[in-house]
């Protein structure tokens, strides 16, 4: 059931960025262009056509621009390491949650229960019922 629950979280998510692979794969496009200004300007200066200095200001220009792009190229590798351990700590946390309800704070308790119990839970002398479990939350419980 955990590997299952992993799956739907994994299919969610990648729904949700459905196009981050297609702006990576852009990304990776725009750097490579980049990098062959940066050989075609290098060639006219070689061949005199422009003076060290313009060379020098063009190229910095270009640098700049690839190393922004390489920083989002980055961006989108941390999230996908970002979602790895999210769906860990929660498969850790389903198995677990037992113990992580008692050693959580009131807040987080209380966010436990109303995802346990998604309807209000009823209060009586003999303690207390609910209408309905959250019968995802109910396989790992």
């Amino acid at each position: 059931m955990l590997d299952l629950y992993e799956d739907a979280i994994r299919y969610n998510f990648e729904a949700m960025v459905k196009g981050s692979s297609e702006k990576k794969r852009i990304t990776k496009m725009d750097v490579e262009a980049l990098n062959n200004k940066i050989d075609k300007i290098r060639g006219l200066l070689i061949n005199d056509q422009i003076s060290p200095e313009d060379y020098g200001v063009i190229k910095k220009q270009l640098e700049e621009k690839i190393y922004n792009l390489k920083k989002n190229l980055n961006s989108f590798d941390k999230k996908q390491d970002d979602l790895n351990n999210l769906i860990k700590n929660l498969s850790n946390t389903l198995l677990n949650i037992e113990k992580a309800y008692f050693e959580a704070e009131i807040a987080l308790k209380s966010e436990i229960i109303a995802t346990i119990f998604p309807e209000k839970l009823v209060h009586h002398e003999d303690g207390c019922r609910t209408p309905r479990l959250n019968e995802d939350v109910g396989l790992f419980v």
